[in-house]
């Protein structure tokens, strides 16, 4: 997705096509400034009791965890942070909400840089089914569907977990 945005050359506007927006979880992204308030306040939502709700440390780490809504769904969610930035959020969804939530990922991220699914009649029990990776210069979602959950891995290219978890040959 390449939003329009108006420009003026020579006193002529003309639209320049920009790159497409920076992945994020409810406008949080990857090397954001750590603001533990701002986080807790924008994933709080009414249908999580308060009690379960993204609640981060207070104990100076950077460090957030909870439930909150994501993609339509309940999730588990996981911010880190490091030097006054958000390095990693982690994203947990039971399994059978997956293909959902990869539809609304390909809706707002456009389609991904790759994507692998295991054959229907694989012969051995394989780790995970479903891999998608989107890769942006300054960062990465890498989602993985394992039989009883799925992950959403938001990252920067030096922390990414996507060689862990190879595609199997």
């Amino acid at each position: 997705m390449r939003p329009l945005y108006p420009a003026v050359v020579a006193g002529t506007w003309i639209a320049c096509v920009q790159p497409a927006q920076a992945l994020d979880v409810h406008g949080i992204r990857i090397g954001d400034r750590w603001s533990p308030a701002k986080f807790e306040q924008v994933l709080a939502y009414p249908t999580i009791p308060s009690s379960q709700r993204v609640r981060c440390t207070e104990q100076g780490e950077e460090f957030c965890v909870g439930s909150t809504r994501f993609l339509g769904v309940d999730v588990r969610m996981k911010i880190e942070g490091k030097d006054g930035q958000v390095i990693k959020i982690t994203v947990t969804l039971p399994s059978d909400e997956f293909e959902t939530a990869l539809a609304a990922l390909k809706h707002s991220f456009g389609e991904p840089t790759a994507e692998w699914s295991s054959p229907p009649d694989a012969t051995a029990p394989l780790l995970f089914h479903h891999r998608v990776d989107w890769k942006l210069p300054q960062e990465e979602l890498f989602v993985l569907q394992f039989a009883t959950m799925s992950t959403l891995s938001f990252t920067r290219p030096e922390d990414s977990l996507a060689s862990r978890y190879p595609p199997p040959l």
